[in-house]
């Protein structure tokens, strides 16, 4: 816990995560996907050490791009870009208060696509090295099997 606590530290003295004056989003990868996680920061005085319970921000795509963008300091919103095989390229504003996002920016797709005619998978194969990777898959909702 102790390097973990540190690592988020050193990521944020270095500029590599968001931070706000209450707030640090932690940006991660877990099961090769990324992951944003929340946490209100302590109380000038306090230790880091309670730095614990923090939010998971929750994607709706089984697989996906999430990035930081540039946010206020003193705001407790955060701005990300999202996107995924389904869901054109996106920025959206994350209140890290009340675990609210609100999609701010879409990139228009011509041809009149709509993303809920399409459904996205993501299935673990089992390899030889044991690396277990995993395979990505979009499909029009028509042709679903």
């Amino acid at each position: 816990m102790l390097f973990g606590l540190l690592e988020i530290f050193l990521n944020y003295l270095l500029g590599k995560q968001p931070k706000m004056d209450n707030h640090i989003a932690v940006y991660e990868r877990e099961n090769d996907l990324p992951k944003v996680t929340v946490y209100r920061l302590p109380a000038i005085g306090e230790s880091i050490g309670q730095l614990q319970g923090g939010r998971t921000i929750d994607f709706i795509d089984p697989t996906y791009a999430v990035d930081p963008e540039e946010s206020e300091f003193h705001s407790s919103v955060i701005r990300f870009h999202y996107s995924s095989m389904r869901t054109p390229p996106s920025v959206y504003d994350y209140d890290m208060d009340s675990g609210v996002s609100v999609l701010k920016k879409i990139k228009p797709v011509l041809g009149g696509f709509d993303a809920s005619n399409y459904v996205t998978e993501r299935k673990w194969a089992a390899a030889a090295d044991h690396s277990d990777p995993d395979a990505r898959s979009v499909q029009k909702r028509s042709c679903e099997a």
